[in-house]
């Protein structure tokens, strides 16, 4: 991705978004591996959106931890997102989404970042592919994510959750775990969950070709 969609000057400052969970500690961690040999310097950015307690402050710590131990810079921030999604009439994923993005610009624009990376896979492609055919949608939905799109960059798009895994088995790299992902009030974790699963029984590659789709 980094020679291909992704590709940027040397100089640039990229700030990796990372929640601590598998794909974006993976992101972070191989693009620090790869940075310095193509003039790139990273920032990272975490947001702890106040929903999860106890749990979301020790996954802040955690990216702190790693962001220090890389030794970058780092922009960590906690929100009442209740209080946000009130404020901005919004709710539910699309509500957390958006405040994470507005996150993700200020944290930029604080580290002067030209670039903010993102985490999603070729297994979260799938899954928006299903979600956006569920709605209704025409070519440019299908389309789903781009690897670029202005500055946001998805560098791992073409990953595979397994690749994720076997990446941070091999650097020995434990990730945090999120439980609002297996919450099936969301979306997202049903297709994830349930849909997705039970399409592989037809074509074990369904991942791959949604995503191909």
């Amino acid at each position: 991705a980094l020679v291909g969609p992704c590709a940027l000057p040397k100089g640039s400052r990229v700030l990796v978004a990372c929640s601590g969970g598998p794909d974006s500690l993976a992101l972070l961690h191989v693009l620090a591996e790869l940075a310095r040999g193509r003039g790139l310097t990273l920032c990272v950015a975490h947001l702890d959106h106040g929903l999860r307690g106890a749990r979301g402050m020790a996954d802040a710590r955690f990216v702190a931890r790693q962001a220090a131990k890389l030794g970058l810079e780092a922009r960590v921030e906690a929100l009442d997102g209740r209080a946000f999604l009130r404020q901005h009439g919004l709710a539910g994923e699309d509500g957390l989404r958006r405040m994470r993005h507005a996150f993700l610009a200020r944290a930029a624009r604080a580290l002067k970042c030209d670039a903010i990376a993102l985490g999603h896979t070729a297994d979260d492609q799938a899954e928006t592919v299903l979600l956006r055919l569920i709605r209704g949608t025409g070519l440019t939905g299908l389309a789903a994510m781009r690897p670029r799109r202005g500055r946001v960059l998805r560098p791992v798009l073409e990953a595979s959750r397994a690749d994720v895994l076997a990446y941070l088995k091999d650097r020995r790299l434990r990730p945090r775990r999120d439980e609002t992902n297996t919450d099936p009030s969301f979306r997202r974790n049903v297709l994830r969950a349930d849909i997705l699963p039970r399409l592989a029984h037809l074509n074990p590659q369904i991942a791959r070709v949604l995503a191909s789709l």
